[in-house]
């Protein structure tokens, strides 16, 4: 009976259109059959029997929706079998179209169409609906089979590992179509299920969020997001999931955070009152995490010109122990705020701490290159005399170097360049200056230092960046030397920054720089003692170049293979000055001044602690071979810039032969000599500069 009603309905709405939905599917889809042109009998009995015999009121829809869709049932059928089971294949065009019904037969079309999963076509044709004020009787039903597609949608998002988001929207509209339906409750139960879930769904559905990358596009979006984390990570017990587990944990706010851009992070929390409040005590906190907002302080402070957030990212340091895990960044917080002295400070209590257990030119040694001692060498920090910056541009070097290699990479960047390093755009801004000059404990005497500050920024990064190409003078060789000044080095830990910090500085290219590893070790100079002997020792030896020139024949010309030649006697000479028995006698056959002062003083330095390293080359290419004229002291010589790709093992030995393993190495490095000939001792090394690891 109520099929024949329904069938009366039916061809009643054909014949008014103008009162009937438009159905835009095929009779074979409201079967749930795709993929075929056509369909036998069986199959259509089959899904017919399947579908009928769920019950829609046992969902929370209406009797009249129930009979509703056994009506469209049977017309599908009886229509599929007018076509000989042929689908939308095979039939006229106004056919293919898809189907009318009136309101009455609508409820239980649309329960029809989310069931067989034409879940878009069901929130298109209700949402329609909804908008006609006939809909009135029949929106219980209309929101029902509405959100229920919007749960079958969000079913099919959550079997992406990335369309969490997605999934939630799906089902927040679908309690919202839910709530619409008026008293008594629609599908309470599922209303509940749909709270839990996004209830549950918060943490998963932040980090997917997070994960677009900033721009003008996702700005609202990752508002929203930033909004949520922050009353998740305020209040953590609230956030429990329903199984009373945790939703914040270290895992997550680890992941979370780490997909923030700087000015995010700085913004996120309150980071003063948890450091006060003991980090460790709050139940999302993980290793780092302080330490990573104190880098988005001093990061965005940089970018943004506010050394009021350096200091922040100082005040945040401090909370962090042991003090050895934040030397670089503690290092860097007094440069940036017009303190190199500070800096200094700390690289020489690192280098006491650090002395009973590195070799002596592990941090603090080379910083004798610029005096005979350490200590007046520190004391030197921040002041410039003609031809000796001190130790300022090696920490400015290592500041810009740290701030674009360490920091700006462990966050977001918004625009599509990194924000700008420069030390000289940051001290020449007018903010930075006026909060310098009116802050710590120097006060107004800092406004007169500034100017004079910025100038030596200035002047020792540009000499430093741009080392000249004839060979400085001995007295000033280890203060321009500085072949770290162009390292590609990998700054990621206190330990290989610290020894960067001091080496950047000073002569350092007799090691390469290791590869993944975070250690750059390399000789250091340590005693101005070997000086007398290694004037001795370039007297007694004054001969051998020549012999050896004669006998080999060497050109003036400087080919390729010569200098293949030049560079394998100095790693040949390396071995025995600062092998086991520190033998400088083949030095001066190979090396010249100034390089020839600071290998004699590493040798001597590692004879008087015990340490020395063994070396295997194993493999040497000459790139390029640049050769022009210059003057040195009033004679005629040639010098060259000799590129090489170099591929060689070290390994450090204490006196007591024990290998030291963070120091050693082996990997590929590209190096750059500088070579000068004379017709009294042919082609020699006078400086290095270690380039980075070889591509």
């Amino acid at each position: 009976m109520a099929a024949d009603l329904g069938a009366q309905q039916l061809s009643q709405s054909l014949d008014a259109k103008t009162a009937a939905i438009s159905i835009p599917v095929d009779y074979s889809q409201l079967l749930g059959l795709r993929a075929r042109d056509s369909y036998l009998d069986p199959q259509l009995i089959h899904a017919f029997e399947e579908i009928s015999g769920k019950s829609l009121v046992d969902e929370g829809f209406t009797k009249q929706a129930e009979q509703g869709r056994a009506v469209i049932l049977e017309e599908a059928v009886g229509e599929l079998r007018r076509r000989r089971g042929r689908g939308t294949s095979g039939v006229d065009a106004a056919s293919s179209q898809g189907f009318l019904v009136d309101w009455g037969l609508l409820p239980g079309t649309l329960a029809l169409l989310q069931e067989v999963g034409e879940a878009e076509v069901t929130l298109e044709v209700g949402k329609s609906a909804l908008s006609d004020s006939k809909a009135g009787p029949f929106k219980r039903d209309i929101l029902l089979a509405m959100a229920l597609a919007h749960c079958t949608l969000a079913s099919s998002a959550f079997s992406s590992q990335d369309q969490i988001v997605a999934g939630c929207s799906h089902l927040a509209e679908a309690g919202k179509c839910l709530k619409q339906g008026g008293a008594p409750p629609l599908a309470a139960e599922l209303v509940r299920e749909i709270e839990d879930a996004l209830h549950d769904l918060q943490a998963p559905a932040l980090l997917e969020q997070l994960k677009m990358p900033p721009s003008a596009s996702t700005a609202n979006a990752r508002r929203a997001a930033l909004a949520s984390l922050k009353a998740l990570l305020a209040d953590p017990a609230a956030a429990a999931k329903r199984d009373g587990s945790p939703m914040i944990d270290a895992p997550f706010a680890s992941l979370a955070l780490a997909r923030l851009t700087a000015p995010e992070l700085v913004n996120l929390l309150d980071w003063q009152s948890v450091a006060a409040n003991n980090a460790a005590s709050i139940p999302w906190a993980f290793p780092g995490m302080l330490k990573s907002a104190a880098i988005a302080h001093m990061i965005t402070g940089v970018v943004q010109r506010r050394p009021s957030l350096v200091h922040k990212g100082e005040a945040l340091l401090q909370n962090i122990s042991p003090a050895s895990e934040t030397l670089v960044e503690r290092v860097v917080v007094k440069v940036l705020l017009g303190a190199p002295e500070a800096a200094s400070g700390l690289l020489q209590e690192a280098e006491t701490a650090s002395a009973s257990a590195k070799p002596p030119w592990s941090l603090g040694s080379a910083s004798r290159a610029s005096d005979p001692t350490s200590q007046s060498s520190i004391s030197q920090v921040g002041r410039s005399t003609e031809g000796d910056q001190g130790l300022l541009p090696g920490l400015c070097l290592l500041t810009e170097r740290w701030l674009s290699e360490v920091a700006l990479k462990q966050f977001w960047v918004q625009e599509e360049r990194p924000p700008p390093s420069s030390l000289q755009a940051y001290f020449q801004d007018a903010k930075v200056t006026s909060y310098l000059a009116g802050s710590g404990e120097e006060g107004e005497s800092l406004k007169g230092r500034l100017g004079v500050l910025l100038d030596q920024v200035s002047q020792g990064l540009q000499r430093w960046r741009d080392p000249p190409l004839t060979p400085p003078s001995a007295d000033s060789a280890a203060s321009l030397s500085a072949p770290e000044a162009r390292l590609r080095t990998p700054l990621l830990t206190a330990a290989g920054l610290t020894i960067v910090a001091v080496g950047i500085m000073f002569v350092g290219g007799l090691l390469p720089v290791r590869g993944p590893s975070n250690q750059t070790p390399r000789h250091r100079k340590t005693t101005a003692a070997a000086a007398a002997a290694g004037t001795a020792t370039r007297e007694t030896h004054s001969q051998q170049p020549l012999t050896w020139q004669r006998a080999t024949g060497m050109e003036q010309r400087l080919t390729q293979p010569v200098a293949e030649a030049v560079i394998r006697r100095w790693q040949a000479a390396k071995k025995y000055a600062l092998g086991p028995r520190h033998d400088i006698s083949t030095l001066s056959g190979v090396v010249a001044e100034p390089w020839l002062s600071v290998v004699i003083k590493d040798a001597a330095a590692a004879e008087q602690s015990g340490w020395f390293w063994t070396y295997k080359l194993d493999s040497l290419e000459v790139v390029k071979v640049e050769v022009k004229p210059a003057k040195r002291k009033g004679l005629t010589a040639r010098t060259a810039t000799v590129s090489a790709r170099l591929h060689e093992r070290g390994d450090l030995w204490s006196g007591m032969g024990k290998r030291v393993e963070d120091a050693s190495y082996a990997n590929p490095y590209t190096v750059e000599y500088t070579m000068q000939f004379t017709p009294e001792q042919g082609w020699r090394i006078s400086n290095t500069l270690v380039l980075g690891d070889a591509q």
